[in-house]
């Protein structure tokens, strides 16, 4: 799946990681996605009322009230025909989330199957809770059927939206900026793969003006690399000739055109040497870009840990929600490969990045970036649809360092027969090697690609088994191992093999990761391209958690706290200095630093920006 299915608010806000990023598509039994996001809905609710001193309708009530505008009114709506089921189930002694879940339906228990719940069960289990709620059956089942008809998607309930809805959801589906002039794979926007993403388009009509690409005349009338190396007032005049070609005559145009090629051969360039700036600061070093081919932790998922915790919930907490949905939960702008820019969302936490580290050695580096991090990615999506969105040309186009990153996926998913469905390594070395030779079809020559290992996951369990999950934060009472337990009843974890308490499974989990891994070093050392060279390096998460435990940090810092599965901010702060080192020790030399920065940033500033 890899973006969100849906813009109903019931998803877009309750939605949890196995959601968003694809694992329960295949299993998902005893109401699944569903049934999971009720229960996160009706836990925080209770709580919420119990803070509050009031009911669980008034805590629905209250959790509608801080949603972004968009979904407030559908949420309202929802809760006018699922207010008379919850009221008829509101026995202290009896209600629990699961009992009110299985009340209105989301969940339910498939013959052949174990019942699922997040809490304890009440002293008549649920089905006893919901006889004593509805002595009727019938009535139960009209109440049930007013709630399923509901239509609660955002993109039906507003008028005129839903051909953008699925205009963009069409769109998010390629992997591709949904918006992109001119078909160069880079945007103008932020969110909805564009600069968050990849770097900003300068000029989204042309499509040989792009970040990346060697510079066109040197760039002495039009930033064509989109490196800011063109002073501000020329780049304004050639806009304002572009904007107004339509209107000027043909003659008029062309002599626009020459004058402005004066204007920039005596405002663009150096006055002593009579090169342009691109040539004068960028010629002197190899110039190059980065790309990451990779999975949900790549690109950064995130759920922000106040969502889902009844203690840490203020109105304030989803501002951001509409650019993170937009965003498919990833925050690529903050990642180890491609980050640019610090957040409050992940406070105290600031960013870097191997795209900072190459701009930083040479500042002609400048938004020349790609995050292709596909939530949900593993080697077969990878090498059948993902890497053919990366955008390089070998012939016009500056070389790439590439990670190709992709640590657990091949292993992971939420299936009761989950090793069944895990990658064999005979198919791991088939479509990497084949990633590779697609790469060295469309990658300048001396370019670098780097192969991470997968994630030895057992951290996760061994972390965070006696930890409590955010959804416990109030009365702390929920553990991870629990949490984990109930996602995998509704087959819906993002990884039955490693986000289990079953030992037996980790480790048979951890053992076929590590034959995966092998399986890429193998290819690695015995494949030969003719435009890049291409090494290995572990995907060493213990290492980076030993070091930073040893520094003062706690373990628990570097694992996303909402799904207890995806690194942290602070787990890609670190790994972005690891990567850099690896790529210095696989490449020496190859990263040179440019004399010329200091001058660059005296002249051109912050180059644009982002």
């Amino acid at each position: 799946m890899g973006v969100v299915s849906s813009f109903s608010w019931w998803r877009c806000y309750f939605v949890l990681v196995f959601i968003i990023y694809g694992h329960s598509a295949h299993g998902n039994v005893n109401g699944g996605t569903d049934c999971a996001a009720c229960t996160i809905a009706l836990s925080l609710a209770e709580q919420n009322a119990e803070i509050h001193n009031g009911t669980v309708v008034h805590g629905l009530e209250r959790l509608c009230n801080v949603l972004p505008v968009l979904y407030r009114e559908p949420c309202q709506g929802f809760l006018s025909v699922a207010t008379p089921v919850l009221q008829k189930i509101l026995f202290e002694d009896v209600f629990t989330p699961d009992v009110g879940c299985h009340a209105l339906g989301f969940c339910y228990t498939v013959a052949g199957t174990s019942a699922c719940n997040l809490h304890p069960k009440p002293r008549n289990g649920i089905r006893g809770a919901i006889k004593r709620a509805y002595p009727d059956p019938m009535t139960w089942k009209i109440h049930q059927q007013k709630v399923a008809n509901f239509q609660s998607d955002v993109c039906d309930f507003l008028p005129g939206l839903k051909g953008f809805c699925q205009m963009i959801e069409q769109k998010l589906e390629t992997h591709l900026p949904v918006v992109d002039v001119d078909g160069d794979r880079f945007s103008t926007i932020q969110t909805l793969r564009g600069t968050y993403f990849r770097g900003r388009d300068c000029d989204d009509v042309r499509d040989d003006i792009y970040p990346g690409r060697r510079p066109i005349d040197g760039d002495r009338i039009q930033d064509s690399n989109c490196n800011g190396k063109i002073l501000p007032q020329i780049k304004t005049f050639i806009e304002l000739i572009h904007i107004n070609k339509s209107s000027i005559s043909g003659r008029l145009f062309n002599s626009l055109i020459n004058l402005c090629e004066k204007k920039c051969l005596r405002n663009g360039t150096d006055k002593i040497s009579g090169k342009s700036y691109e040539e004068l600061f960028c010629s002197d070093v190899p110039n190059y870009g980065v790309v990451v081919l990779g999975d949900s932790a790549a690109a950064h998922f995130h759920l922000p840990k106040e969502w889902f915790s009844a203690v840490g919930m203020t109105l304030s907490s989803f501002e951001a929600a509409p650019m993170i949905i937009a965003n498919e939960i990833d925050l690529p702008q903050l990642s180890a490969v491609t980050g640019y820019k610090n957040s409050s969302l992940v406070r105290p936490w600031w960013t870097d990045s191997v795209y900072l580290r190459l701009r930083e050695t040479n500042r002609c580096n400048h938004r020349d970036y790609q995050n292709i991090g596909v939530n949900g990615a593993e080697s077969a999506s990878m090498n059948n649809t993902i890497q053919y969105t990366m955008a390089r040309n070998r012939t016009t186009d500056n070389p790439l360092l590439v990670f190709y990153s992709l640590i657990g996926n091949d292993v992971c998913n939420g299936h009761v027969d989950t090793i069944h469905d895990m990658t064999l390594p005979e198919d791991m070395k088939r479509r990497f090697k084949s990633t590779l030779e697609y790469l060295d079809t469309q990658l300048p020559k001396g370019s670098h690609v780097v192969a991470t290992g997968l994630a030895d996951g057992r951290i996760l369990y061994n972390t965070l088994k006696d930890k409590i999950h955010p959804l416990g934060d109030w009365r702390q009472d929920l553990i991870y191992p629990e949490v984990y337990s109930f996602l995998n009843c509704l087959q819906v974890s993002p990884c039955a093999g490693w986000m289990t308490t079953n030992e037996t499974l980790r480790n048979f989990t951890s053992e076929r990761a590590a034959n995966l891994s092998l399986a890429l070093k193998q290819v690695t050392e015995s494949f030969r391209a003719k435009n890049f060279d291409v090494h290995y390096i572990d995907y060493d998460i213990q290492k980076i958690q030993n070091q930073w435990v040893a520094d003062g940090g706690k373990a628990s810092d570097l694992i996303e706290p909402v799904d207890g599965f995806h690194p942290s901010q602070v787990s890609n702060f670190l790994f972005a200095s690891y990567f850099w080192e690896e790529a210095n020790r696989l490449f020496p030399g190859a990263f040179p630093r440019n004399p010329h920065n200091a001058d660059i940033e005296k002249i051109f500033g912050d180059q644009g920006g982002y």
